[in-house]
């Protein structure tokens, strides 16, 4: 399953794509909880990463940052 086939399930209706549009044909390996703006040394590529953003939410600086640093 890939981005754009898990957004159209309708359990999925209240989430959206907020970054890597160009990826959204990517095959999903797995799904991971992002709770810390340290949590990126525990992903693997190919997760989907779900996260409140919680953590960051103060500081625009500190999301781009992450959203960079996923990247990898």
């Amino acid at each position: 399953m890939n981005i754009t086939d898990f957004l159209e399930l309708p359990t999925s209706h209240d989430f959206r794509l907020v970054a890597g549009e160009k990826g959204s044909t990517n095959d999903i390996t797995g799904v991971n909880i992002m709770d810390n703006p340290f949590a990126d040394d525990w992903l693997s590529a190919g997760e989907l990463i779900v996260t409140s953003g919680y953590f960051f939410k103060e500081s625009f600086e500190a999301q781009k940052n992450t959203l960079r640093d996923l990247r990898r």
